[in-house]
């Protein structure tokens, strides 16, 4: 119980830290800069908002799948350049 309310905490300060360093990153751009890139310099909170929002989603762990060989003997098998 400790470790998960320890984890949660570090997760959230590396997500506050990212959040600080993109606007800090997009405040840092000239307004011509942000206007090619299709940013309005009002945009740049709601943006770190975004991503952190994004960040923030439990995504399930990718779960290899075992390598099993089987052969087919039913079906005879194509040459290669098919």
């Amino acid at each position: 119980m400790i470790t998960l309310f320890l984890h949660r905490l570090l997760e959230a300060a590396r997500r506050h830290r990212e959040r600080r360093l993109t606007v800090k990153s997009l405040s840092a751009l000239s307004d011509h800069l942000l206007d090619d890139l299709g940013i309005a310099r009002s945009d740049i909170l709601r943006l770190a908002d975004t991503r952190r929002r994004d960040d923030s989603v439990r995504r399930p762990p990718r779960v290899q799948a075992r390598r099993t060989r089987t052969i087919d003997t039913a079906r005879p098998r194509l040459p290669a350049r098919y």
